[in-house]
């Protein structure tokens, strides 16, 4: 079982979603992959985009609130810094990988309650 606040995860995805169709406006081929599974004590969850990626120096500065990669009125810069702090308010983590031309991948991890735990 995951225990989550809904409309705060639900914002974390949209966002990741709308952030990797922005990544392939101009690519050839445009594909979103998501992903599910366990990893120890997390459920993972990663977003893949086949857009533009992100360059080594500016993935150190992507979740910093008010930092976008997005040109001036494309974006605000709010929304991977918020995004990293839904999942460290749930107990997990968000992080990426991402190679110029070849695409980006955020992993999500979110705590696995315990059985009888966080319930309802």
């Amino acid at each position: 079982d995951i225990w989550m606040e809904v409309s705060s995860i639900q914002q974390v995805y949209l966002n990741l979603v709308i952030n990797a169709l922005d990544a392939m406006e101009g690519v050839g081929e445009k594909k979103i992959r998501i992903r599910f599974g366990v990893e120890g004590e997390f459920v993972q969850t990663s977003v893949s985009d086949s857009g533009c990626g992100i360059s080594e120096e500016k993935l150190t500065n992507i979740f910093d609130l008010f930092y976008t990669t997005k040109p001036v009125g494309k974006g605000t810069g709010l929304g991977l810094g918020i995004s990293r702090d839904i999942a460290h308010s749930h107990g997990g983590e968000i992080s990426c990988e991402s190679e110029v031309g070849a695409g980006t991948t955020f992993k999500i991890l979110l705590p696995i309650e315990p059985e009888g735990n966080g319930g309802a």
